[in-house]
């Protein structure tokens, strides 16, 4: 019994695992925003995720020099009926410690990442209006 129920959980484990690597991948990538440029703490001019669950803040576009770098964990993501992928993100800055808790979304053709975050929990919807909402574009 143990180990049928053990093989059941690693079939899971192997049919969500493919699905999780690839809402990885569609977040991952190069986000700029031209008017987000020196314009200091919250907005980046660029900002760059990777796999392996790092992250990178640059003030403005062309900067080599980061102002922010951090740690990232989805904590969750799924579909939308529109085809867009939506994630529960957590964020730990190594630069200046603190975790930021966000709802991120990235459209269905993969080329615009809007977000909002908070510092206690992870916000329930994404308001542009919202102060701490940002939108960023993949870098061709």
């Amino acid at each position: 019994m143990k180990r049928r129920i053990l093989m059941c959980i690693a079939l899971i484990f192997l049919i969500l695992t493919p699905i999780l690597a690839d809402d990885l991948e569609k977040m991952c990538g190069v986000w700029v925003n031209p008017d987000y440029e020196g314009k200091g703490w919250y907005y980046a001019g660029k900002m760059i995720i990777e796999p392996d669950g790092t992250w990178i803040d640059y003030s403005r576009i062309t900067d080599t020099t980061h102002m922010f770098k951090g740690t990232f964990v989805i904590n969750e993501s799924w579909h939308d009926s529109e085809g867009n992928i939506w994630y529960k993100v957590t964020t730990t800055n190594i630069v200046h410690p603190f975790t930021n808790y966000s709802l991120r979304r990235v459209n269905n053709s993969g080329d615009i990442l809007e977000y909002v975050w908070d510092r206690n929990k992870h916000p329930n919807e994404i308001n542009p209006n919202h102060i701490n909402y940002a939108i960023y574009y993949r870098q061709k």
